[in-house]
């Protein structure tokens, strides 16, 4: 059986990484060895060295260290701090100084740090929550998402069902749901246009019974509204709506909160609270990335793994049956098949 990827990676220095690969129990030099690839930059020229013994021996153990992005790493630390968004899921562990990773990981939304800091938000134990028994201060997304505390440029929201009113519901449960999700994690400051939000669901499914005929133009104007009341910056806020005529249309079936650290999983419905009550009863899970699947015995699937699996997959839905997708960016709806995914995690 071939071994899992991973969206996620590191990117350091030659000499940083010497230095993780002499500390078996550094977080960073695990998760190295459990994605099994690396990327550096080198001190002399494009190859890493191959006479050290420490480099050599991570290479026999199967890691693919990367090189030939000298400029890219390098550019990230003087002239060019927004390469970092070319690889939204990476860890930048640099030669920098702490206030210059600082501005990099804030502006951006990308782990950026320097080598000598040893923190690692990615391998702190998340959640679950069980909403049949919370609190009625628990019951909202702004406390379930309190002290995720990860950097953040990218979400992509999976639920088929985000949009349908179930007998007794109505649209203003989903514009609610979605207006805590987005206050909880974005951001409170960002430059323009760097935070990118997908939701991904059924349009089809969409049950008008409370609310009267409903076209996508009409919900992409609500949820844009939602989205400009939230934040005072620019970002782009996307509308995927896929049907059962879609490729692999039941690979959306589980509902889901992907954003470029984290994962959050609920078991019934993503459209979970309204003014302080459960809409459903179910387990609500946050996970970090490599929270699971580093410690010796641990059998656990790394989130980091499943992170790949499931935006590869949407990434398939989209590019095989672009043509019966509906779509929308920032209130705007486009014909059929004539649209550009935006979200830097789907490409």
């Amino acid at each position: 059986m071939s071994e899992p990827q991973s969206k996620f990676v590191v990117y350091t220095t030659e000499e940083n990484l010497i230095r993780l690969c002499s500390e078996k129990e550094n977080s960073w030099y695990k998760i190295i060895m459990k994605v099994g690839e690396v990327v550096i930059s080198t001190t002399k020229g494009d190859n890493w060295d191959i006479n050290n013994p420490v480099l050599q021996k991570l290479h026999r153990a199967g890691v693919d260290i990367c090189t030939g992005d000298n400029e890219f790493i390098n550019q990230i630390t003087t002239t060019n701090p927004e390469n970092v968004l070319e690889d939204p899921c990476a860890a930048y562990l640099l030669d920098i100084k702490a206030e210059t990773a600082e501005r990099i990981q804030t502006k951006y939304g990308v782990i950026c740090q320097p080598v000598d800091n040893p923190n690692n938000i990615l391998v702190q134990e998340g959640w679950e929550i069980d909403t049949s028994v919370c609190s009625a201060e628990e019951k909202s997304w702004k406390n379930f998402f309190q002290g995720h505390n990860c950097p953040l440029n990218s979400v992509v929201i999976v639920d088929r069902y985000f949009f349908t009113s179930a007998p007794g519901e109505k649209i203003d449960y989903s514009l609610f749901n979605l207006r805590q999700i987005l206050d909880a994690l974005l951001p409170q400051t960002s430059p323009d246009n760097v935070i990118q939000v997908s939701i991904i669901f059924d349009f089809t499914k969409f049950n008008c019974n409370i609310d009267g005929k409903f076209t996508l133009q009409a919900l992409a104007e609500k949820v844009n509204k939602v989205k400009r009341g939230v934040r005072d910056y620019s970002y782009t806020l996307e509308l995927i709506s896929i049907n059962s005529n879609c490729f692999n249309y039941q690979d959306t079936h589980n509902r889901r909160i992907i954003a470029n650290f984290s994962i959050t999983s609920a078991l019934h419905k993503l459209k979970a609270f309204y003014e302080n009550e459960s809409l459903s009863d179910q387990y609500i899970t946050f996970r970090r990335l490599f929270e699971r699947g580093l410690k010796e015995g641990d059998k656990s699937t790394a989130p980091a793994f499943s992170q790949k699996n499931i935006l590869d997959r949407l990434q398939d839905i989209i590019d095989s049956s672009k043509s019966v997708i509906e779509y929308a960016c920032n209130g705007r709806v486009s014909a059929p098949g004539k649209f550009e995914i935006q979200n830097r995690m789907l490409k």
